[in-house]
């Protein structure tokens, strides 16, 4: 079986394997094209399958893609992820600030998920607005705790004082992540 074949493949621990061969490769050129091709015109799986093997790697020539699957609902979550990979461009960050405001709970948790994949200084903003927009809404899937644990992680010390504002009228939940994120920003790095 092919590279490709093994991405697509049925059998998950297959498809493990050729996702780590996939991941390092040096020259992913000639799978570019038929895993775009399976996300654009496969079965479902397939199509699912593809595309999460394109959040496994970057190179540029995916962005456009990446940003057309993001427009379609079935394709989003896994696309935003993808798009974790291209903070310096411009259009990849508007589009992860803009599904922060999705109705859906899948895709905005996909955003937060991205923009700390970035690992940019340029995912700062838009965490710190999704927060204070939703600190007293109802939050089953806990958004805004996972929002303020990326904040720590991104290590970005502009997000201490927002989040020290945050910590007087905290539920817990929200009063765990803060500190979680606070002790990280704090550190020496």
């Amino acid at each position: 079986m092919t590279l490709l074949e093994n991405l697509l493949s049925n059998d998950v621990a297959t498809r493990q394997q050729a996702l780590k061969d996939f991941a390092d490769m040096d020259d992913i050129t000639e799978l570019i094209e038929p895993l775009l091709d399976e996300v654009e015109y496969g079965g479902w799986k397939a199509r699912s399958r593809a595309l999460h093997a394109l959040t496994w790697v970057k190179d540029e020539r995916l962005i456009e893609p990446l940003l057309e699957f993001a427009r379609d609902p079935k394709l989003c979550p896994t696309a935003l992820r993808a798009l974790g990979h291209y903070p310096e461009d411009d259009e990849v960050m508007t589009v992860l600030e803009k599904a922060l405001k999705d109705s859906s709970d899948i895709v905005r948790e996909s955003a937060i998920q991205a923009l700390g994949d970035t690992r940019s200084w340029k995912a700062y903003g838009p965490l710190v607005r999704f927060i204070n927009d939703n600190r007293k809404s109802h939050d089953p899937l806990n958004l805004v705790p996972m929002a303020i644990r990326t904040l720590g992680v991104l290590g970005d010390k502009r997000a201490i004082e927002p989040l020290e504002r945050l910590l007087i009228d905290a539920e817990y939940e929200r009063r765990e992540a803060l500190i979680e994120a606070l002790a990280l920003l704090q550190q020496e790095h």
